[in-house]
């Protein structure tokens, strides 16, 4: 997941700490400087999520108008869908796969 991070202000912000929690829970940290008016992408990508709804929030630990630091979502995660495979063999209840029927689904 990437997050962009934006320093508003006229000054620089040194070493902000970066929380991504899912449900309540603090799975990723990051630290982060920006100069005065730059933005950087932030990327989290050692999570797993729970199968459903997931509550989600980055959160940037800065003293500065507390609300603002912090961006509430929500990750859904389906079940994985099951599918036939019938690249190799497929035994359907009346024939076989022909060769040339097998070619198109390669």
């Amino acid at each position: 997941m990437s997050v962009q991070v934006s320093n508003f202000s006229d000054t620089p912000r040194d070493r902000l700490a970066i929380d991504f929690q899912i449900n309540d829970q603090t799975v990723e940290k990051r630290e982060v400087s920006l100069n005065a008016r730059e933005t950087k992408v932030v990327e989290f990508t050692g999570f797993n999520l729970t199968e459903g709804a997931n509550r989600c929030v980055v959160e940037v630990g800065s003293g500065d108008f507390a609300a603002d630091n912090k961006f509430y979502f929500t990750i859904r995660r389906e079940a994985p869908a099951k599918a036939l495979d019938c690249r190799e063999r497929c035994a359907w209840p009346e024939r076989q796969l022909l060769p040339s029927e097998r070619a198109e689904l390669e």
